[in-house]
């Protein structure tokens, strides 16, 4: 597991999978309020990196958080956080959990 501390504008994790791992989590320890639509927001798709298209055209579902969540998914899905708009503290805890 590791802990990500984000308060700037502009701040973001990139799109991406965690390839050794099976199944991937995210516990939100405190992130901005719905209300003021900061940013921050967990976004899924299953296109990423150089991957072949199969479809022109692929969904993609945003999670918008509150403290105290938490996400679990498959660690092959590819997810990004989209960029904070605000200078509003965000402290979350992410882990793999992986094949010994």
């Amino acid at each position: 597991s590791w802990y990500v501390f984000q308060n700037k504008i502009g701040s973001y994790q990139p799109s991406h999978i965690h390839q050794n791992a099976w199944l991937s989590g995210v516990l939100y320890l405190k992130v901005p309020s719905k209300k003021i639509n900061a940013g921050g927001s967990l976004t899924f798709s299953l296109r990423g990196y150089d991957y072949p298209k199969i479809k022109k055209k692929t969904n993609k579902y945003d999670f918008i958080p509150t403290s105290g969540d938490l996400v679990i998914f498959p660690s092959c899905l590819f997810h990004q956080t989209t960029k904070l708009r605000k200078n509003i503290l965000r402290h979350i805890i992410a882990f793999d959990i992986e094949p010994v």
